[in-house]
């Protein structure tokens, strides 16, 4: 009896508001939006902790890979053939993986002094570095090396359009080389208009740079 008196009680209470009156006359569907932001709120965190989980086992596998594929390979260079065989075998979603890349560069590094470096391998890392950020310095400086790869692969064309889309990168690091490296290969590949404009560019707007000094050299002798 006295619950019902309460309940009444409280109900009068609410009717002498006009917000009260609403809040009356609309308890179940107060009562079901609130169920639902609280299922919403456990729902959100439980998705939270599954892709923490997910982070976690990513990174696991990320450091299982750079363990048995390039750390293998570090550790003994005479195993290049195998290496290159994990390399292309890496699961799609660990290719161009933030962490791997400083040790896909060095094992790609060693790789090129032991004169190992293929037509397959080169296809392997352009796959990688189209999977970057191409905004951040990261893919710059891997950028770079790709270019460096395919020019020693005779893939001057190709070389120079890595470059070329360096030109404008935000990070406005290593222009001066970038120019440079365009001059020579514009030059070997026969265009001495396109080389003769980005030395003269290069001296005139990195006039301190060790780059621009052997730019000036090429445009003496062009």
């Amino acid at each position: 009896m006295t619950t019902n008196q309460e309940t009444q009680t409280l109900e009068e209470t609410l009717d002498k508001t006009d917000l009260g009156h609403v809040i009356n006359e609309n308890k179940k569907p107060i009562l079901i939006a609130g169920a639902i932001i609280v299922i919403a709120i456990i729902a959100y965190s439980i998705m939270n902790q599954i892709a923490a989980k997910g982070k976690y086992e990513k990174l696991d596998r990320v450091f299982s890979v750079e363990q048995s594929v390039f750390n293998t390979f570090m550790e003994d260079k005479t195993k290049a053939t195998a290496f290159k065989i994990a390399l292309s075998k890496i699961n799609n979603e660990l290719v161009a993986d933030p962490n791997l890349i400083p040790v896909f560069m060095s094992a790609i590094n060693k790789l090129d002094q032991a004169g190992e470096v293929d037509l397959n391998t080169i296809a392997i890392a352009d796959k990688w570095m189209q999977k970057l950020n191409k905004s951040n310095a990261l893919y710059l400086f891997f950028a770079m090396r790709i270019a460096a790869l395919k020019e020693d692969a005779k893939q001057t064309k190709e070389a120079i359009a890595i470059l070329e889309s360096l030109v404008g990168h935000k990070t406005n690091l290593l222009k001066d080389k970038i120019h440079f490296d365009l001059g020579r290969m514009y030059l070997a590949s026969g265009d001495k208009t396109t080389a003769n404009e980005r030395f003269k560019f290069l001296f005139d707007s990195h006039k301190d740079s060790q780059f621009a000094k052997l730019a000036k050299l090429y445009l003496n002798g062009l």
